[in-house]
């Protein structure tokens, strides 16, 4: 560092950040997961775009192309202008899932039940991981076992929906505990890892604190309430020169020393005891 100063100010409770830097870790971590969030709102909108593209392509394999025009797109254009207008808060998330849900839905109705559409269901709730939140996993669960429990019974009566192609209360709860097996897997997925980006995220906040000083290591945290300047002031700061001696800050106010006795980083009291050094400090304090 040639003969600048590095100097460690780590005072109990204070701080030499300045106010523009005096973001809480907290903070930090919020911002590093509404980014997280943001962009898995792209992601599950570019999924439902393609869930209703394979609506469409189920739809003309099995001539049932009027549910993706009346229903698919409707709701695709929903979660755009949603994910669009509010993104990365929890609504858009709970939003993205119901409506992916909805399409899946969709698409096992339009293949008549068909087993291999019931897939998409467990590719949807692992897709959702990507929000590192498990309200939105939770919620897609709930939806998709409400669906199959009730178009199960619609499809018995006869109300001209499918869910299965024989239908049966059996079929139903071996789906749901697959689901439920899942659900809880990613779940604790889902904490652990919104732990990991929080953790990362205040790691992240205090690294560009420490180095938010040139010259200086700035091992405190920043607090809120008095400005970063008066309570870089509120305590002496102790800082070791390239003279090899230690004195408070408050040396600054005194006269300046010759240069062949100063450091080049701050006017401090000469360490060497010569008769020089000591005339000089008689004289500076009358």
């Amino acid at each position: 560092m040639g003969s600048s100063t590095l100097a460690l100010r780590a005072e109990a409770g204070h701080t030499a950040t300045r106010p523009d830097e005096r973001v809480p870790e907290a903070q930090a971590a919020g911002t590093l997961l509404e980014a997280v969030h943001r962009r898995a709102d792209r992601l599950l909108v570019g999924t439902i775009w393609l869930l209703w593209a394979a609506s469409l392509l189920a739809g003309w394999r099995y001539g049932t192309l009027g549910p993706s025009l009346a229903v698919g797109l409707p709701l695709s254009a929903a979660a755009s202008l949603w994910a669009a207008a509010l993104p990365g808060r929890l609504g858009t998330r709970l939003a993205t899932a119901a409506i992916s849900m909805t399409m899946v839905g969709l698409l096992i109705h339009q293949a008549h039940g068909q087993a291999e559409y019931h897939f998409a269901v467990f590719v949807l709730l692992s897709v959702l991981l990507a929000y590192r939140d498990f309200r939105p996993i939770l919620l897609a669960a709930a939806l998709i076992a409400v669906h199959h429990l009730s178009f199960n019974y619609f499809q018995t009566w006869g109300w001209g929906v499918i869910c299965f192609t024989e239908p049966g209360l059996g079929i139903v709860l071996l789906h749901a505990a697959f689901v439920v097996v899942q659900t809880a897997v990613l779940v604790v997925l889902a904490h652990r890892m919104e732990a990991d980006a929080r953790s990362a995220g205040e790691l992240a906040a205090l690294a560009a604190r420490i180095g938010s000083d040139p010259g200086y290591l700035t091992l405190t945290p920043a607090r809120r309430g008095r400005p970063a300047r008066w309570r870089a002031r509120s305590r002496p700061r102790w800082t070791r020169c390239a003279a090899r001696c230690c004195r408070c800050e408050t040396a600054r106010r005194r006269p300046p020393l010759p240069p062949a006795t100063s450091c080049s980083a701050i006017r401090c009291w000469p360490n060497a005891r010569t008769a020089s050094s000591a005339r000089w400090r008689k004289s500076s304090r009358r």
